[in-house]
C-alpha cells in the first residue's frame, strides 16, 4: 500500500533510515550516507526469572539474604508467619515436592549446603522432601535437577 500523505512517507523514512545505517541529521548529498553513529546497544530488560518456589518463601528467603549475616536475634520472630517457619541461622522450613528417583540426590545436596532434612517421602503419591533450607540456598535448590516445585508445609491447625 503506497504512502499517500508526506507525513507518513517521512515518518517511513525515519523510521527505516536507521535499519539501513544512515544518519537522519546528515546533510549528505544523494546515494552517500554517513557513518553509522556509534550508538549504545539497546537495553533489552531481563526476563523474570520464573522459579518453581512459593511466593512466601521466596520472598522471605530475598529478605533475609537482603539483610546480611549474621542475622540479627530477632529474625526468627520477624520473619516467621503461622504458615512460614524461619530459624535464628536463617533456614527456612518447606516442603520439596521431587522427582521419585532424584529425591535422595537432592536430600543430599540440601545438606551440602548446610540445611537440614527431616524427611524424605519417595513412596509418597507426590514424593517430598520436608527439610530446612538456607535462606541463601533457596534459588538455587529451586533449579536442581528433579526438583518440580518447593511449598509451604501443611502444619496442623486446631479449630
Amino acid at each position: 500500500m503506497p504512502l499517500r500523505t508526506p507525513a507518513l512517507r517521512l515518518a517511513a523514512v525515519l523510521v527505516l533510515l536507521p535499519i539501513a545505517g544512515v544518519n537522519a541529521a546528515c546533510a549528505c548529498g544523494a546515494g552517500q550516507s554517513a557513518a553509522p553513529a556509534a550508538e549504545p546497544a539497546p537495553v533489552i530488560p531481563a526476563k523474570a526469572e520464573s522459579l518453581p518456589v512459593n511466593g512466601q518463601l521466596l520472598a522471605a528467603a530475598d529478605a533475609i539474604v537482603a539483610e546480611g549475616a549474621p542475622l540479627k536475634p530477632d529474625a526468627a520472630r520477624r520473619y516467621s508467619t503461622p504458615l512460614l517457619r524461619v530459624d535464628d541461622s536463617g533456614l527456612i522450613q518447606a516442603y520439596i515436592y521431587c522427582e521419585r528417583e532424584r529425591c535422595q540426590a537432592i536430600g543430599d545436596a540440601l545438606l551440602d549446603a548446610g540445611g537440614r532434612v527431616e524427611d524424605i517421602q519417595t513412596q509418597a503419591a507426590r514424593p517430598l522432601i520436608q527439610g530446612w533450607i538456607p535462606a541463601v540456598y533457596m534459588r538455587e535448590a529451586a533449579r536442581l535437577d528433579g526438583v518440580i516445585s518447593i511449598g509451604l508445609p501443611a502444619y496442623a491447625h486446631t479449630r
